[in-house]
């Protein structure tokens, strides 16, 4: 997994795995997901990121991760 942040499009992208994206949708207001051919997640993009980041620029997402083995 990959977290990147680009701030001069406010945008924060996470990518999950390697793939050719098949389809993106917005699965919520500024939130897109890329899925590949078969329907799963490949990349979660957050538009207007900012609101995400702490005035000490320490990244706060508002869920947990769980990964399991």
């Amino acid at each position: 997994m990959q977290i990147q942040y680009d701030p001069s499009v406010d945008v924060l992208v996470i990518k999950l795995r390697d793939g050719k994206p098949d389809e993106s949708d917005e699965v919520a207001p500024g939130m897109i997901v890329d899925f590949d051919v078969d329907g799963r997640p490949l990349a979660i993009e957050i538009l207007n990121a900012q609101r995400l980041i702490s005035p000490d620029n320490k990244l706060e997402l508002p869920f947990q991760l769980s990964v399991g083995v």
